[in-house]
């Protein structure tokens, strides 16, 4: 493995911006402009984070502040304003006061009011009607293990094969409930499982915990963002009911697959018109309350979703016995079950205070997790009903006045994109020089996803620059291509950035095919010997956890990839031979030479970067708007 001195990324950070804001001082004047080109040649990160972000009118300069602004936010220094330890230590003690806050919120004396409980009533009728009976034969055909982490399983050992190893961690309610709707239709899992417990006697049948473990990871340079992984037999149930809640929302026409790209859309015509209120709640997950979930769902739905629960939650020595939360970040039910709850409270509103004896609003109303849309002339209402339910509306990325709107990734102002590129690396210094080519090819596809080559030519310079100091010549790759894979381009014959030097051009091939050289993520890859959890899968008709994992980049070959003894088998004849060990495979009457297949799974998510070559096509996308053509229109 090539390395090289330790590679600065705070350095790359503040030298882009200087230079950014170089160039857009060719378009724009403003003097805080300056102020913050002074902050960033003298790397002062302390000035930077209490720096005063100006509001402007103007679209083209509201896109320019929108873009410096989140080019920091994501970005963690070396040496930044605040330490990791003490951001963990706050993210949990507002965990646990939002717990107080819930533990005092009366719901039952709330009830009492007429008009709060004319809405909870409208609210259950809307989620009764979408959800419709709960069926346990459904539920188990939805379920499988979860991808990620889960308690007594490390992200580093998250795999099928892993799941299968005993003891379970779950409740006891959880064991019985998988011993007899899983167990009980399949013996060989039931056998499989078993004889890991006989084996010494001293394996218990299930891991019980006391409580699941409260990890933090980093949200913004300011905040770290909670997630509590479920048991193996928790995430195992509440990915059935997460999707059970899915499919009821897409028959209901909220289809989460798509709302995102829909959000967006809406927010776009917001910004236009102003009719439409974009919505945002602070610590969504954390405030749905056992209580509101109880007054809201069918008591069957209540009740399944009740026993995939854990009744505990503890960081470091502190424990929380009985929190109020019903669901965190990390249970699989928890971003369908809080879109159906806030989707079916701002209906309620929409019901009682617009349209009284209608059952179906006709007007504007989506939800996609804590991201809301409706009428703006229902945002008092709406929020005033939100807080009596517990929850508070995050007034920073809430918007239903003035000319901006976002929702879902989508930052609109007057008709106009002005979602800035938000960097973040993971670290403030690399060793690799794949890894810090990468870093310039994402920074570099990040730059001219929203701005024209015309718009920086200063920043792209640095950055073509910085490029040479890595590699001899860039890599083309097209629009499909991730990000880090190389400098994506239209034409395989043109170069979107300024280069003094050679350039290895895509060699054709024929056929509109290319010959390429990119950077590919390697999957760290770990030698798997327990074939019947992954049999299992395949033949279940769920599709592989490793399917859409973002580690594999494309094009990708087959070799290693292969998760079942059948699918090795039906495979082996297009696997290639190169590097694979041969094995003498004896019938009756012959003797053949056949490629030794080997099982083989991600270890977590880790890898790193390493150069490939591959066939692709050229294709061409939608041509990208200039923003500074759409502000001359404006």
């Amino acid at each position: 493995m090539k390395t090289v001195k330790t590679i600065s990324v705070d350095d790359l950070l503040w030298q882009t911006a200087t230079k950014m804001i170089s160039d857009f001082q060719t378009y724009v004047s403003d003097v805080k402009l300056q102020d913050l080109a002074c902050i960033c040649i003298r790397q002062d990160v302390a000035a930077l984070r209490t720096f005063d972000w100006p509001t402007v009118s103007d679209p083209y300069l509201f896109k320019v502040w929108a873009q410096m602004e989140g080019l920091f936010k994501r970005h963690r220094f070396a040496k930044d304003l605040y330490a990791d330890d003490q951001l963990k230590c706050e993210a949990w003690s507002k965990f646990v006061a939002i717990q107080d806050e819930l533990r005092v919120l009366d719901f039952e004396s709330k009830m009492e009011d007429p008009v709060f409980a004319v809405l909870i009533g409208y609210a259950k009728t809307f989620i009764r009607r979408t959800l419709g009976a709960y069926h346990v034969e459904e539920h188990v055909a939805s379920c499988k293990f979860g991808k990620r982490a889960s308690y007594g399983i490390p992200s580093k050992l998250a795999c099928e094969a892993e799941r299968w190893v005993a003891p379970f961690s779950g409740t006891e309610t959880q064991f019985a409930w998988f011993v007899e709707n899983v167990f009980s239709t399949d013996l060989r899992q039931a056998e499989y499982y078993l004889s890991q417990c006989t084996k010494d006697g001293t394996i218990p049948l299930y891991n019980a915990p006391e409580a699941l473990n409260f990890t933090l990871v980093p949200k913004s340079f300011k905040a770290f963002r909670s997630i509590i992984p479920n048991t193996t037999l928790g995430s195992y149930m509440t990915h059935g009911l997460g999707r059970m809640i899915e499919r009821r929302l897409r028959r209901k026409g909220y289809d989460i697959k798509t709302l995102q790209h829909e959000h967006r859309d809406l927010a776009m015509l917001g910004s236009i018109h102003g009719t439409l209120c974009t919505m945002d709640l602070s610590s969504a997950s954390d405030r749905l309350s056992v209580d509101l979930v109880r007054a809201l769902l069918p008591e069957e739905w209540f009740s399944a979703l009740m026993q995939a629960r854990v009744p505990g939650i503890k960081y470091k020595e502190d424990l929380l016995p009985n929190p109020s939360t019903f669901c965190t970040m990390g249970v699989g039910f928890t971003f369908p079950l809080q879109t159906l709850c806030f989707l079916s409270l701002i209906h309620a509103v929409s019901r009682y205070r617009y349209h009284e004896g209608f059952d179906i609003y006709r007007g504007v109303i989506s939800v996609y997790g804590d991201d809301m849309i409706f009428d703006s002339i229902m945002y008092k209402s709406v929020m005033l009903f939100l807080h009596q339910c517990g929850l508070v509306v995050n007034v920073d990325k809430t918007f239903a006045t003035g000319g901006f709107r976002e929702s879902c990734g989508g930052d609109y102002y007057c008709g106009l994109d002005v979602r800035p590129y938000q960097p973040k690396y993971g670290a403030s210094e690399v060793q690799r020089k794949e890894t810090f080519e990468a870093i310039l090819y994402k920074t570099i596809n990040g730059l001219l996803c929203r701005w024209s080559c015309y718009e920086l030519p200063g920043t792209l310079a640095y950055l073509s620059q910085r490029l040479r100091e890595v590699v001899l010549s860039p890599k083309i790759v097209p629009h499909d291509f991730p990000d880090d894979a190389g400098i994506q381009s239209v034409d395989p014959r043109s170069m979107p950035i300024p280069w003094h030097g050679c350039v290895k051009w895509p060699k054709s091939i024929g056929h509109g095919l290319f010959r390429i050289s990119y950077l590919r993520m390697k999957s760290t890859l770990r030698k798997e010997n327990r074939h019947e959890p992954y049999y299992w899968l395949s033949i279940s008709g769920i599709p592989d956890e490793r399917a859409d994992d973002p580690l594999i980049g494309a094009p990708m070959d087959r070799r290693g990839r292969l998760s079942t003894v059948l699918e090795a088998a039906l495979c082996a004849a297009a696997a290639p031979k190169h590097g694979l060990r041969t094995v003498r495979v004896r019938t009756p009457g012959s003797s053949k030479i056949a490629p030794q297949m080997e099982t083989v799974t991600t270890v977590g998510r880790t890898g790193f970067h390493m150069r490939k070559n591959g066939q692709v096509s050229f294709t061409s996308p939608r041509p990208a708007q200039s923003s500074l053509l759409w502000s001359l229109r404006l």
